[in-house]
């Protein structure tokens, strides 16, 4: 886990790693140690030996006290979680909303991860991470992208693609896998960012299945990639409850915009995407990538 309190863009005041133990009474470890490594360093020692001196529920509402005033970002991460009883003692004693707080759990039992968070899309494979992160690793948004790609020029491809948006909004570019459908439009994608044609750029992928929600949080974080302020404040704002589905579509309402969305595999999902890019006020423009006619 990276410890410079940077998470997703989102650059948090304090960052404590708990390891869950069958051995320790688990509620009142985890508020001592979040209560202890909050203060600064060189105030830690006399915070441990105040906290030697009370019992488990003062410790507990020791915790719930200040969770409750404090005001910052504060990046929580549980490991070595092995029950769902467990988790619900700790979301319902020291994890209460609203707060700032924000939660990841490690854990090696796929059912326990789908427990521990509202919604599906939240849970990912300790491996996807690792791959995303060498994959974007060093990249500074889409400028840098943009300015690392190595261009292949095919001019004739990419006026088509420019002149069928300019026609008809929306445009699909398909074939079978390898033939180059991501490069040809990426190359086009860049070429715009560069000359400053569009207001608000996006690129997502779809996962599968689809969950609309995700699509829209990932497609909302990405028009932000070059503005970290703003993508610190749309994810502050997600975590506080606003809904990501209309925080595009204001965007996509409001602003010029260019959204390539790559990996559609059926009708079904592209009806479900469809009506975010249906405001007929709307200047966006959408190319789908896939590899069916």
């Amino acid at each position: 886990m990276d410890k410079s309190k940077v998470f997703d863009g989102l650059k948090f005041q304090h960052y404590l790693e708990f390891t869950v133990s069958d051995d320790l009474d688990l509620l009142m470890e985890m508020a001592a140690e979040l209560c202890i490594y909050s203060n600064p360093q060189d105030q830690q020692h006399k915070m441990k030996d105040k906290f030697h001196e009370m019992d488990r529920s003062k410790i507990i509402e020791t915790w719930c006290t200040f969770l409750a005033a404090y005001d910052e970002l504060y990046l929580i991460v549980i490991m070595g979680l092995k029950s769902k009883d467990n988790w619900d003692l700790i979301k319902k004693n020291l994890l209460f909303e609203p707060t700032k707080c924000c939660v990841v759990v490690l854990t090696e039992d796929e059912i326990l991860s789908r427990h521990c968070v509202d919604y599906e899309y939240r849970t990912h494979m300790l491996e996807d991470i690792q791959q995303d992160y060498q994959q974007n690793c060093g990249q500074g948004g889409k400028r840098r992208e943009e300015e690392n790609w190595k261009l292949v020029r095919r001019e004739d491809d990419m006026n088509r693609i420019g002149n069928c948006l300019a026609r008809h909004g929306v445009i699909s570019v398909w074939g079978i896998a390898g033939v180059g459908k991501s490069a040809l439009v990426r190359n086009w994608y860049f070429e715009k960012l560069h000359n400053g044609t569009y207001r608000m750029y996006g690129w997502v992928d779809v996962h599968h299945p689809l969950i609309l929600q995700d699509f829209c949080r990932r497609l909302l974080l990405d028009f932000y990639s070059d503005d970290l302020q703003a993508k610190e404040t749309a994810l502050v704002g997600m975590m506080e409850g606003q809904d990501p589905i209309q925080g595009c579509c204001k965007i996509l309402s409001d602003k010029k915009c260019v959204v390539v969305i790559d990996g559609l595999q059926s009708t079904h999902d592209w009806d479900l995407i469809k009506p975010l890019f249906m405001s007929q006020h709307s200047e966006s423009h959408i190319i789908l990538i896939t590899n069916e006619e």
